[in-house]
């Protein structure tokens, strides 16, 4: 599962989906097919310089700041007093390793600061599906739209209210996308179903 003739599916989410674009664009003969779930080929400006904020928290180890700000951030228009109980509820399990884990949530958010390989995504040959919500705080949809639209043999699917949890709040269909994406021998061809809004690029 997974490899033909020498190729691999890979796939990527938020920074993995870095990665995963990354290793698309440098070796591009080994990939079969690259998903890319919540993530685009550049960052916005204005987020970026929110990841700035959250990366000296880190690095000053104050993980409760931080955890605030990207929970309000990831979901807006969940309630912030439940935001606040979820970042709480998180710390027992970085308390113990506090210094470490900060430092390297710091380190993985400074690796992407300015990430930017929008211009280059025209090289990527793999059937390309770029996934994720419209809601999206952290990666707006129209960032997604544009990825999509720079790859060439690429499939675009947003859920009209995901956020960056989106695999979580449409756990059926997020799987179901990725599955029909996985198996289709021509993936501009696969049927979307339910809540899915798709568009061929």
């Amino acid at each position: 599962e997974g490899v033909a003739h020498g190729q691999i599916d890979v796939a990527g989410a938020s920074f993995g989906g870095c990665v995963a674009m990354q290793f698309a664009l440098d070796h591009g003969s080994l990939m079969r097919r690259l998903v890319l779930q919540q993530v685009a080929g550049r960052g916005d400006p204005e987020k970026q310089l929110l990841a700035r904020d959250w990366m000296a928290d880190l690095e000053r180890g104050r993980y409760l700041s931080f955890a605030r700000s990207l929970l309000h951030h990831n979901d807006a228009g969940q309630r912030r007093w439940l935001n606040d109980i979820i970042a709480i509820g998180s710390y027992p399990m970085v308390r113990r390793d506090l210094d470490r884990r900060c430092a390297d949530m710091a380190a993985s958010l400074r690796a992407i600061d300015g990430f930017d390989v929008m211009a280059r995504l025209h090289h990527i040959e793999a059937w390309t599906l770029v996934i994720g919500g419209q809601r999206d705080a952290m990666v707006p949809s129209p960032l997604m739209q544009e990825t999509a639209a720079a790859i060439p043999r690429s499939v675009l699917v947003l859920f009209p209210d995901g956020s960056h949890s989106v695999q979580v709040e449409y756990t059926v269909e997020y799987g179901e996308a990725l599955r029909q994406f996985l198996a289709a021998t021509d993936p501009h061809a696969q049927t979307r179903r339910g809540e899915i809004l798709g568009a061929s690029v």
